[in-house]
This record gives C-alpha cells, structure tokens and sequence, in this order.
C-alpha cells in the first residue's frame, strides 16, 4: 500500500469532525410562553410508561435522527410530544449545550410558543403525563440545591496492566457531575433540566449562573 502525504490532505480537508464511539445525540426545546404580561417556562413529566426516567420532569425533546440537524429534531419532538403545529414554535436560538458521562451531548434551544397553542395541545399519552407551566419570575427567585454526583472507574479483572505498561494501582480518572434541584411551587425540576433551566436564566441575567 503507497499511502502519500497528498492522501492526508484529501481525506481530512473534507472531513466533518464527530466524536469517536457510540455518542448519542439529543436535543430539547425550551420554550417560553407569554401569558397576561407574564413570562412562563412550560415543563412535561413523562409518562411513568416510559422505560427510562419515567414520572420525571424534563422539556420535550429527543433522539437526533441520522442527517437531522438538531434544532429540527427539539421541533419535532415537541410538536409530537405536545401536539402543536411548527408554525407555532418559534426558535430563538441555542443555549449552551451539555455533554453527558453516559456518551451522548444534549442540544437545548430555546424558543417561544404561541400561547393559543397551549390552550390546544393534545398531549402523547405513551410519552407526556402532564404538561405544566412555571412563572419565570418565580424561578428566578429560587436558589437551585446543588449536590456532586462522583463516578469511578470499574476495570475489567483482565485488563492487560502489564502489556500497557501500567501497574494495577494506575489511578483512574474519577469524574464528576453536579446535581441541582429546584422547587418551584410545589414542584421539583432536577437534573439536566434544572441546569439548562439555571444556564438559560442566567444568559438571561434573571439569576447566577452555576458552574
């Protein structure tokens, strides 16, 4: 095989970068809602149907589907999820995005939603229990509970210590992830939610950013 230099360029001067291994792609809508001169964030809990993080409260969103470009998947999915028409859902743009332990990145977006459209939604039962709304002003009051959450690594018995020219003591890299929790009136907003939530507010300057 006569690999040139000419060949490195080729290949990687058209080269979209993506990361290495299974990484997942997700995206979710933010979406305000004016109502009677008050600004609202509108929340689901998912359906305690759902195999993962069922009864938890979390914008609507999902899967980025393959050629997709995420801020379309976070439409899609809300329109499916709530029942709305895209018309309805007017993106504003993206706020920072959060890069998950478990190999996936979660693309938040936010956007307006008309208000009539809430007043119309037609909820995917197998999906969205309940749909509800939180005054900003009432979120920007609250001081989100911040916990560490700490992951190690877990070593497979046969790993080949001695053939990597490492010891069984190498130290591992131990990761961490903060946890916040807000309660709103009466309600619990935790998780990748609360810290979009929190960034999102924050870019706003409704409140300090946590980091």
């Amino acid at each position: 095989m006569n690999i040139t230099s000419e060949a490195v360029h080729v290949t990687f001067e058209q080269h979209t970068p993506e990361p290495i291994g299974d990484h997942r792609l997700f995206a979710v809508l933010v979406p305000f809602v004016e109502r009677g001169g008050e600004l609202y964030l509108l929340y689901e809990t998912r359906s305690r149907k759902m195999k993962t993080q069922p009864g938890e409260t979390c914008f609507p969103g999902g899967h980025v589907e393959p050629g997709e470009k995420p801020a379309d998947c976070a439409v899609r999915e809300t329109c499916e999820e709530i029942g709305i028409h895209p018309g309805q859902v007017h993106v504003a743009g993206p706020a920072d995005y959060l890069i998950g332990k478990a190999d996936f990145t979660l693309f938040p977006f936010v956007a307006t939603v008309d208000p009539d459209a809430v007043e119309h939604m037609t909820l995917q039962r197998d999906e969205v229990d309940e749909v509800f709304l939180v005054k900003v002003s009432d979120l920007a009051k609250v001081k989100p509970e911040v916990y560490i959450e700490r992951m190690k690594a877990v070593i497979p018995e046969d790993f080949p210590y001695e053939r990597v020219g490492i010891s069984e003591n190498y130290r591992w890299r131990i990761g961490q992830n903060k946890v916040l929790v807000y309660e709103v009136n009466g309600r619990i907003i935790w998780g990748m939610t609360a810290m979009i939530t929190n960034q999102v507010l924050a870019e706003m300057g409704l409140t300090e950013r946590v980091k």
